[in-house]
């Protein structure tokens, strides 16, 4: 359960006269159908609790996909849903979430049968039901399988790289000097000088840079991370300055290094020993650690990913005296509360893939050796906005990550964004059970991203002793798959209201029918009024249907039923009294019924044999006449409208 503040982005029903929902008989509410994901579904209430599903006690809540007739062979739907009650005195719902439900041919209906019980409901300090008013909701988020993917690696390569370039006649040297290409990784790269510096450091300092070659082809997926050092000798007492990075080379970021790497009164300064006869010696050391590059598009036309490599030039073996714990965590799970104290968390079980982004790392345990604290991921999108997913393989510290696996997501393309623009989301973080082929997935609150907040994840997502267990199969032959699921919370509802009405009006009124004997077909009463509506008397002498030629057929028949839609209906407390005209009796048959578009006559087919009613003795036929009496009382009026 949770409490938030931005209504459900799909459904709202507010019902009016809650309590009268009891006393008129219905057992359950059916919405009207409304969009999510691309599927038309209706929302079903059971006031009262659905007793089928021993939801007694409580109101019981579900969602129905409709429309299915369209939908291939086959289909099914992966879905998570939310309901909500809205507490009318602190202005926010409560919401309470359900795990990833399959709909399906010969599964089309899931819910909460014990959604919310009777007694927290009608409590009056916890404003769900407020004279006699109440709102509902629904929130439905369909699990697609089209995530985009990124791999990250680390293995061994062959051998490091170093090498220096002595660069002679240095003062004739003008403008650019370039080396040969050299190649590190599978890449190839150039040492890049200017001898009398460049843009604001030119005739101050000398410039000396790392250039990847191969990056002028990439597209914007790719990029190369790498660690190097330019090494400047000093040629008369055996040292050198040195200076050192580690930085991302991509399209946009070609070239990395040093704009002022030494003043030029410095280098040219003969007891320093850089400058020796005209001549200077570089020293490069590289180290590619990440490779970055797209993969094929998965069959089926999937999403666009990129494998990323990142290389270590010591492959030591991984501790073999781990301390370890067991993680069970069966699928029935409803809500658990994890270390993250200050959030209320949701852990699943579940078998779809993440919806929007996955991570494959290879080699998880050299990731702290390579020196990388965190991983950020290309940008991808979801809900219409662009993100990027945050792993700290060892924790933020910042946050007291220590001794977990530490998950972020970030709003990025923010220079497009509106001003004073915020985005609700619901983020959902997962890592692959390698061993039983399905996800445990944590989801956490709704967080709202905005300028002054852009990032929000668990610091604390998943501790290295449950991650590292070999039984729960997160870390299998050192490797490992996480994911992210994101959706945005619109405030965009369909809204309806249900208004049940309690009417007063009684109406009681007799008809004499003469020439009884030859009427052949049916007898028709004018219009009459009872509690705003229209109604007739309908009579067939010689019956209807099943009881045609045996018995008499009364019916009440609405005549407002064909301007109704389907939500609308009227139920009726009706006598239909057939008068004995002699001994000042009657025949009296009852019913309490809902008149709508789809049931617009209510009565009884055999209300009386004929050889009854023809029989002289009984007083019903007098004179060919009989007199037949209605009492009508409107007792609720039930209509379905949209919220504004």
């Amino acid at each position: 359960m949770e409490i938030r503040e931005a209504s459900p982005t799909h459904y709202l029903l507010k019902i009016e006269s809650f309590s009268l929902l009891s006393e008129s008989g219905i057992d359950k509410i059916e919405s009207n159908e409304f969009k999510a994901g691309d599927y038309k579904w209706k929302m079903i209430i059971y006031p009262n609790g659905n007793t089928h599903e021993n939801g007694s006690e409580h109101i019981s809540a579900y969602l129905s996909i409709s429309g299915t007739s369209s939908l291939p062979p086959g289909w099914e739907v992966n879905v998570i849903f939310t309901f909500f009650v809205f507490n009318q005195l602190t202005d926010n719902y409560l919401s309470v979430r359900g795990k990833m439900r399959r709909f399906q041919c010969i599964k089309s209906l899931w819910g909460l049968p014990k959604f919310l019980s009777h007694k927290t409901f009608k409590e009056a300090s916890n404003g769900y039901l407020v004279d006699d008013k109440c709102v509902f909701g629904a929130e439905i988020f369909v699990v697609q399988r089209q995530a985009i993917g990124e791999c990250l690696s680390i293995v061994k390569p062959n051998g490091s790289f170093k090498r220096e370039w002595k660069i002679c006649k240095f003062s004739n040297l003008d403008k650019l000097w370039l080396s040969e290409e050299f190649t590190v990784g599978g890449y190839k790269w150039q040492l890049k000088l200017y001898p009398k510096g460049e843009a604001d450091n030119k005739e101050c300092d000398i410039a000396i840079y790392l250039h990847s070659v191969d990056s002028n082809n990439f597209d914007h997926h790719q990029k190369l991370k790498a660690k190097y050092n330019i090494n400047l000798k000093n040629q008369k007492n055996g040292g050198h300055k040195k200076l050192s990075y580690c930085n991302w080379f991509s399209a946009a970021s070609r070239t990395w290094g040093y704009a002022s790497y030494m003043p030029l009164t410095q280098l040219h300064d003969k007891k320093n020993g850089y400058l020796v006869d005209d001549c200077i010696v570089v020293e490069v050391e590289l180290e590619v650690v990440l490779k970055q590059s797209p993969f094929p598009k998965r069959r089926g036309g999937g999403a666009q990913g990129v494998h990323l490599n990142l290389l270590r030039w010591n492959l030591e073996t991984c501790p073999s005296n781990m301390e370890y714990i067991d993680l069970h965590c069966p699928s029935n799970i409803e809500s658990v509360v994890l270390e993250d104290e200050a959030a209320e968390l949701m852990m699943e079980i579940r078998d779809a893939s993440p919806t929007h982004y996955s991570l494959k790392i290879e080699s998880f345990s050299l990731l702290s050796e390579s020196g990388i604290d965190k991983f950020e991921s290309n940008v991808f999108n979801a809900g219409g906005y662009k993100w990027k997913m945050i792993i700290y393989p060892n924790g933020n510290t910042r946050e007291n990550g220590s001794g977990h696996i530490s998950v972020y997501l970030a709003i990025t393309g923010l220079n497009s964004m509106r001003a004073g623009w915020e985005v609700n989301a619901i983020f959902t973080f997962f890592v692959f059970n390698q061993l039983r082929d399905n996800y445990l997935s944590v989801r956490g609150k709704m967080r709202r991203f905005q300028p002054m907040k852009t990032l929000w994840g668990l610091p604390k997502f998943l501790s290295h002793k449950t991650f590292k267990y070999p039984s729960n199969g997160y870390l299998v032959d050192d490797k490992c798959v996480f994911g992210a699921e994101i959706f945005i919370i619109h405030r965009q509802a369909i809204g309806e209201c249900l208004s049940m009405v309690k009417s007063n009006d009684l109406f009681k009124r007799q008809w004499k029918i003469c020439n009884f004997s030859k009427l052949r077909k049916d007898w028709l009463s004018e219009e009459f009024t009872v509690g705003g509506y229209n109604w007739k008397l309908l009579v067939y002498p010689q019956g209807n249907v099943t009881s045609k030629g045996c018995h008499i057929s009364i019916y009440l028949k609405f005549v407002n039923a064909k301007d109704f839609n389907q939500h609308q209906k009227v139920k009726a407390n009706c006598s239909i009294n057939l008068k004995d005209q002699i001994n000042g009796g009657c025949k009296k048959l009852s019913y309490c019924e809902w008149f709508s578009i789809t049931a617009p006559t209510w009565g009884f087919s055999g209300y009386m044999p004929l050889t009854q009613l023809y029989d002289e003795k009984n007083g019903y036929l007098v004179k060919d006449c009989i007199v037949v009496e209605v009492d009508l009382k409107v007792v609720f009026k039930h209509s379905v409208r949209n919220l504004s």
